[in-house]
C-alpha cells in the first residue's frame, strides 16, 4: 500500500514539475542565470521605454484628443465617446508616470523603473480590454486587443508567469464584459471565442519566445564556462611550457659557459703554445723559405685565435660575468661599431646591478637586436638605451635602416626568441618599423620578475 501511494505521489510530482516548467521555462536556469536574465530584461525594457515611450505617449494623447472631438448624435455614441476618452486619458497618464520614473531612475522612481516592462504590459492590455468592452454596445468588435496581445511578448520582456496571469485575467474580464454589454447573441459568442483563441495563441507565442531566450542564455553560459575552462588549461600549459623554457634556457647558458671555459682553458692554451713555438722557431731560423712558412703559420694561428675569441664572446661574454651589465652593453656597442662602421650611441642608467637572470635577458635581447642590425638593417646610426624606470628595466634599440615593414613586425625566430625570453620574466617586447624611421625594439623587464617566476614554476 505504501509503495502504491509513493508511486502515485511520484507521478503526480513529476506531472506538477512538468506543468511548472511549462508555465515558467526559467526553472531550467540556476539562481545566478535567473538573476542575469532579470538584469537583461530590466535593461532592455528600460532602453525601449526611453526610446519608444515618448512616441507611444504622443499617440495616446493624440487619440484622446481625436476621440474627444468626434461628432456624436446618439446617446449610445455619446456613452462610447465618454468611456473611450476616460480610458485613453487614464492609460496616457499611466504611460507618462512610467516614462517619468524611467527618466529619473533613482530613489522611489527606481522601484517603477525596475518593473517598467510588466507595468507597461499591464497598462496596455488593461486599457485595450476595457476599450473593447466599451465598444460592444456601439460596433461590437475587439478593437486593438488582439494585435496588442499577440505583439506584447516581442516588444516587452518579462517572466512567462506574469504574462500568463495578466493575459488570462484581462481576457476573462473582457469576456465577462462582452457577455454583459453585447446585446447580440451572435456577436457575443463570436467575440468570446475570439478572445480566448487569441489568448491561447498569445500564451503559446510568449512561452516559445521566453524559451528561446532561456536556451540562448544557457548556451551562452555553457560556452563561457567552456571558454573559461579552456583558458585555464591553456594558461596552465603555457605556464608549464614557460617554466620548462626557462629551465632549458638556464641549462643552455650553463652549457655555453662550460664550453666557453673549456675552449678558453684547452684550445686557447694550445693556440697560445703554438704561437710561442712559432715565435721561438722564427728566432733561430735564417732560411728565407722556412721564415716565410713560419710567418704564414703565425698568421693562421692569429686568425684561429681571433675566431676562438669570437666564439667565446658569442657563447658567454666574460665581460658580463666579470664587469656587469652596463659594461657588457657598452661592449656590444663597440663590437657593432667595429663590425659595421655604424655611429653607435649607448646610454645606460641602471643604478644597482640587476638580478643575474634579468641582466642576462636584457643582454641577450640587446645582442640579438644588434646582430639583426648588423645583418639586415644597413643602418648608419644606432642608439641603445637601457634605463631603470620604477621596478623595471626598459631597453630600447633604434636604427635608421631602410625597411619595407610598417607597424608591428611579424616575428621571426630571432624576435620570437627575444619575446619568449622577456615574457618568461613577466615582461613585454615590441618591435615596430616604419620606412622613414627604421626599426625600434623596446623591451620592458620587471626587476622582481625572477621571484614571481620561480614561485610560479615551483607551484606548477
Amino acid at each position: 500500500m505504501r509503495s502504491t501511494i509513493a508511486a502515485v505521489t511520484g507521478r503526480l510530482d513529476a506531472r506538477l514539475q512538468r506543468l511548472l516548467l511549462l508555465l515558467n521555462p526559467e526553472r531550467l536556469l540556476d539562481a545566478e542565470a535567473r538573476a542575469e536574465l532579470a538584469r537583461q530584461d530590466r535593461a532592455i525594457n528600460l532602453g525601449r521605454a526611453r526610446t519608444w515611450g515618448p512616441l507611444v505617449l504622443a499617440l495616446q494623447v493624440g487619440l484622446t484628443w481625436f476621440y474627444a472631438h468626434i461628432p456624436v448624435t446618439t446617446a449610445v455614441e455619446r456613452a462610447w465617446q465618454h468611456g473611450a476618452v476616460i480610458l485613453l486619458g487614464a492609460s496616457a497618464s499611466g504611460y507618462a508616470v512610467a516614462l517619468l520614473c524611467a527618466a529619473i531612475n533613482r530613489g522611489p522612481a527606481r522601484a517603477v523603473t525596475d518593473r517598467i516592462g510588466p507595468i507597461i504590459n499591464l497598462i496596455a492590455l488593461s486599457h485595450v480590454a476595457l476599450l473593447a468592452i466599451n465598444a460592444q454596445a456601439l460596433h461590437g468588435n475587439l478593437g486593438q486587443y488582439p494585435p496588442i496581445l499577440l505583439a506584447t511578448p516581442f516588444v516587452i520582456r518579462f517572466p512567462t508567469p506574469w504574462f500568463f496571469g495578466v493575459a488570462v485575467a484581462n481576457s476573462a474580464v473582457l469576456a465577462a464584459g462582452i457577455v454583459v454589454a453585447q446585446p447580440s447573441p451572435l456577436l457575443r459568442n463570436h467575440n468570446v471565442v475570439l478572445v480566448f483563441t487569441f489568448t491561447l495563441f498569445a500564451l503559446i507565442i510568449a512561452r516559445m519566445q521566453r524559451q528561446s531566450l532561456v536556451n540562448e542564455l544557457r548556451l551562452r553560459r555553457e560556452l563561457e564556462r567552456f571558454n573559461a575552462e579552456l583558458a585555464a588549461r591553456v594558461e596552465a600549459q603555457t605556464s608549464e611550457i614557460r617554466s620548462f623554457a626557462m629551465r632549458l634556457d638556464e641549462v643552455l647558458e650553463i652549457e655555453r659557459r662550460r664550453l666557453a671555459h673549456e675552449l678558453h682553458d684547452d684550445l686557447g692554451q694550445e693556440i697560445t703554445a703554438l704561437r710561442l713555438e712559432v715565435e721561438a722557431m722564427r728566432a733561430y731560423t735564417t732560411d728565407e723559405r722556412q721564415l716565410g712558412g713560419l710567418l704564414r703559420m703565425a698568421g693562421a694561428i692569429e686568425r684561429s685565435h681571433g675566431s676562438v675569441r669570437a666564439i667565446l664572446e658569442s657563447l658567454r661574454p666574460r665581460i658580463l660575468d666579470e664587469e656587469g651589465l652596463e659594461r657588457a652593453i657598452h661592449w656590444l656597442g663597440r663590437h657593432l661599431r667595429e663590425r659595421t662602421a655604424c655611429a653607435v650611441q649607448v646610454e645606460v642608467d641602471l643604478g644597482d646591478e640587476p638580478d643575474a637572470q634579468v641582466g642576462l635577458v636584457a643582454f641577450r635581447v640587446a645582442q640579438e637586436s644588434l646582430n639583426n642590425v648588423a645583418r639586415h638593417a644597413g643602418a648608419t646610426s644606432v642608439s641603445v638605451s637601457l634605463k631603470r624606470r620604477g621596478d623595471a628595466l626598459v631597453l630600447e634599440i633604434a636604427d635608421d635602416g631602410a625597411t619595407d615593414e610598417q607597424g608591428p613586425i611579424r616575428p621571426g625566430r630571432g624576435v620570437a626568441g627575444m619575446r619568449e625570453r622577456v615574457s618568461s620574466l613577466g615582461g613585454e617586447l615590441w618591435v615596430t618599423a616604419a620606412p622613414t624611421r627604421g626599426t625600434l625594439v623596446r623591451a620592458t623587464i620587471p626587476l622582481r620578475a625572477t621571484e614571481r617566476v620561480e614561485g610560479a614554476a615551483a607551484a606548477n
